[in-house]
């Protein structure tokens, strides 16, 4: 198992202003459909987001803002 933890704060992104929340929630989702996209994760079933290796997560174009 492997954890992760940062504090995330609003911050304005393509010229808006952001909440945490806001950040976080489509940072996670966004990162997830473009790991799938990308042939990272499995095409069929249920997947986890902790399916998802954190160096890939972290890497990717929205999961910057977890890093």
């Amino acid at each position: 198992q492997e954890s992760y933890a940062k504090k995330i704060y609003a911050q304005t992104i393509g010229g808006r202003l952001m909440s945490a929340i806001q950040i976080t929630t489509a940072a996670g989702i966004c990162t997830m459909t473009d790991l799938l996209v990308a042939g990272k994760l499995p095409s069929a079933g249920f997947v986890r987001q902790e399916e998802a290796l954190l160096s890939d997560f972290l890497a990717n174009r929205f999961g910057q803002y977890y890093a």
